[in-house]
């Protein structure tokens, strides 16, 4: 728990809840599991990238706060997988390649909650999120 609590830099009262939304991430390996999911998310979402308009520092522990089971998941079969739909619906936008990144942290941080729905419901939801943000540019 503390190593988690560290790497997405929670209080304790913020980790308390991160857990009794999601106790089954007790039972996870914090180097065989979740460390990884959330260095992919990071490095994936360059929250480390000093370019993008995000507090970088607050994202991670936002999207995790906000709906946590999303680490629960396969990082295979879900977590990358609807990252590459948000890349997929994003590249028929007439978006730049510099503003991708940026357009998925959009989506993402508009609603994090994504991430923890069924792959299919996922999809649904992307797309009524992209026909937002495309609407408010």
């Amino acid at each position: 728990v503390e190593s988690f609590q560290q790497y997405i830099q929670a209080s304790d009262e913020e980790i308390g809840k991160i857990f009794s939304k999601a106790p089954g991430l007790l039972a996870y390996s914090w180097k065989g599991n979740l460390k990884i999911k959330l260095q992919y998310l990071n490095d994936r979402l360059r929250l480390e990238d000093e370019y993008n308009n995000y507090n970088n520092k607050q994202i991670l522990k936002y999207i995790i706060q906000t709906a946590p089971r999303i680490i629960l998941y396969s990082l295979k079969n879900s977590i990358q997988l609807k990252l590459t739909m948000i890349d997929e619906i994003i590249a028929t936008t007439a978006v730049l390649p510099e503003e991708k990144q940026a357009k998925t942290m959009q989506i993402l941080y508009r609603n994090p909650s994504l991430l923890a729905r069924t792959n299919n419901e996922f999809k649904k939801k992307l797309e009524s999120a992209q026909r937002r943000i495309t609407n408010s540019n």
